[in-house]
């Protein structure tokens, strides 16, 4: 099964001290706790590529009224789920396809497998996220998607 912690933590911002966040356990525990709000901010920055892309991103996990309201507070534990799940998709797709540009251009293109959706807004949920990873692992593995 494919697995890039490291890559992860690093995406996300996770200090790595932070019980050892390098290793998967420990961004689960920095998840648990409530990721920064700047994680979130970081993700999507990275995944949209330009700021109006990257607000999109952000108000898909978390409306924009309530990250207004909150500031530079701590993401709930389910807004850290979805931060994370999004950071790992993207360092998934990476791998997979050999580039952040391209990994930015799958992840924003409809595809067929997800009834029509982007791999973005399929990963809002959990279940939508494992079906952009099993696409990424037939992406890898050479499988027709």
């Amino acid at each position: 099964m494919w697995s890039e912690p490291n890559g992860v933590a690093d995406l996300l911002g996770v200090p790595s001290g932070f019980a050892e966040a390098q290793a998967p356990f420990g961004i689960e525990r920095a998840v648990g706790t409530g990721l920064p709000r700047e994680s979130l901010r970081r993700v999507a920055l990275r995944i949209g590529g330009d700021a109006e892309r990257a607000s999109a991103i952000e108000h898909a996990v978390v409306p924009k009224t309530t990250l207004a309201r909150r500031g530079t507070g701590r993401l709930t534990r389910e807004e850290s789920e979805r931060t994370e799940r999004l950071a790992r998709l993207f360092i998934h797709a990476v791998a997979a396809l050999g580039s952040e540009d391209d990994a930015r251009a799958f992840l924003r293109r409809p595809h067929p497998e997800l009834d029509g959706r982007t791999p973005l807004d399929a990963a809002v949920t959990e279940l939508g996220g494992r079906r952009v990873e099993d696409i990424l692992h037939a992406l890898e593995y050479g499988l027709p998607v």
